[in-house]
């Protein structure tokens, strides 16, 4: 193999590695994005949440079923938030706590932030 190959083997794997590094960061991009979207509906299904609440308490009706509703809705996009928050975790090297949702090394037992224990 001449110097010139040996070269151009190397410039590939250069290539390829950054090229890979590259889509990590893309995908991990891709996943906060998600993830802060999620935080913004939720956000606003709290505030209709509080909204409806204060109508109901002005007017003294209950409406359990809208809020009910809305209750699942909150519920349904914290658990989709947790996934993705999973997801960002396994993606780099960090964990984030499930409780105060701080990132920590990924070799952490226990969250740097509120001192829970972190799942393996």
């Amino acid at each position: 193999m001449s110097i010139f190959e040996d070269v151009f083997t190397n410039a590939k794997n250069t290539a390829d590695v950054a090229c890979k590094k590259a889509e990590n960061l893309y995908d991990k991009s891709k996943l906060k994005f998600t993830a802060h979207g999620l935080e913004s509906e939720i956000n606003k299904k709290l505030a209709l949440l509080g909204e409806l609440v204060y109508e109901e308490l002005k007017v003294k009706e209950d409406n359990p079923e809208k809020m009910q509703e809305l209750l699942d809705q909150i519920k349904d996009l914290y658990e989709q938030l947790d996934s993705v928050n999973k997801l960002i975790s396994t993606t780099s090297s960090k964990v984030i706590c499930s409780e105060c949702n701080h990132e920590n090394p990924k070799d952490s037992q226990f969250c740097n932030w509120c001192g829970t224990k972190l799942s393996d």
